[in-house]
């Protein structure tokens, strides 16, 4: 629970500078789940997202503040 917490306060304070921010907490998973790989559903879905959410941002020309 203490990283989840950090988590929301790097994204506070990176709001609060104006950088563009992503979080996206998967209730009752590990820290570092994705790296399970394929043996893992979750894994399989995390990492699906999260390129999902990086192609987006290499579309739009990187990460940049709103």
């Amino acid at each position: 629970m203490e990283l989840q917490i950090d988590a929301h306060r790097i994204v506070e304070k990176a709001r609060a500078a104006g950088v563009r921010t992503h979080l996206e907490v998967w209730p009752e998973m590990i820290h570092d789940f994705q790296t399970f790989g394929e043996g893992f559903p979750e894994a399989v879905r995390g990492t699906a997202k999260l390129c999902e959410h990086l192609r987006g941002l290499l579309d739009e020309g990187g990460p940049h503040p709103e």
